[in-house]
């Protein structure tokens, strides 16, 4: 089974980094109580800031590129379809330059650039084939990308992609994120989280898949894995390397938008103890 991906705002997650850049760049946001990127492209589009909005768009995507985080989930998703031996391909809509970016930083490359950086074509990290990534021009390019490939599954965060007419009938629809108002009778699977995504594509997590996730972390492969009673909201794991080290996995439920950082919230509670 292949599965496609969008990056930006689906892999790769800007809202933190845009709201620091603009505070950087002293765009004006007096009097803006938004939470993300979203909110706070309508703040500044509704001052007939679109220009100021692009530039900051430009600085994001390529020059601070590097400092954009991982969607939370989307590591143990990949890790999982690594299990499975399941391929994944990822299509960006991502022109070779931000607008009016005089630097002229190539914006596909700092992509790639972060993914290396994420180990997304280590063999011991994600292990994707660097010839599975493709970059488009625009919509009507990273479609027709998305019917050459003929994958099972795509997930993308932005409808447009998915309400295009070329988009090919075969391929199963994710949408990642809030739900929006589809078209009556719409087959668009609606997930705001990745924890839901993995569910809905690859099923229940299985013991391969905590291994890999495992493997990942430890960075040694791992010989055997056992669940432990107990845990109310969270599930805990023995595992043992092939080297003979012992350790506990605790793998909680993923919410990505209640705001909780539940592993913070962890250590804390262990160093008080």
């Amino acid at each position: 089974m292949k599965i496609g991906i969008d990056f930006d705002n689906t892999i790769a997650k800007y809202d933190e980094l845009f709201i620091e850049i603009a505070l950087c760049e002293n765009l004006p946001l007096k009097g803006w109580h938004g939470r993300g990127k979203a909110d706070l492209r309508e703040h500044l589009c509704k001052q007939g800031r679109e220009t100021e909005w692009m530039k900051l768009q430009g600085l994001v995507y390529g020059k601070y590129m590097h400092r954009a985080k991982m969607m939370p989930g989307v590591a143990k998703f990949v890790l999982s379809c690594k299990a499975r031996n399941y391929p994944i391909c990822i299509v960006s809509h991502k022109t070779e330059y931000g607008h009016f970016d005089r630097e002229k930083v190539s914006l596909r490359a700092e992509a790639l650039k972060w993914m290396v950086g994420n180990r997304f074509f280590d063999v011991d990290g994600f292990d994707i084939n660097r010839d599975h990534v493709f970059f488009a021009d625009s919509r009507e390019e990273k479609v027709a990308i998305i019917t050459s490939l003929e994958c099972e599954w795509f997930i993308d965060d932005l409808p447009a992609v998915f309400e295009s007419g070329e988009f090919p009938a075969k391929t199963k629809k994710i949408l990642f994120g809030q739900p929006v108002n589809l078209e009556p009778g719409s087959d668009v699977v609606v997930a705001n989280s990745w924890a839901g995504i993995l569910e809905k594509v690859l099923g229940p997590i299985e013991e391969n898949d905590i291994k890999e996730w495992s493997r990942y972390i430890l960075r040694e492969p791992i010989g055997k894995c056992r669940e432990l009673s107990g845990g109310g909201n969270s599930r805990v794991y023995k595992i043992e390397s092939v080297n003979g080290c012992c350790y506990a996995l605790k793998r909680y439920p993923e919410v990505a938008f209640n705001g909780r950082v539940r592993l913070e919230t962890e250590y804390k509670s262990i160093q008080a103890l």
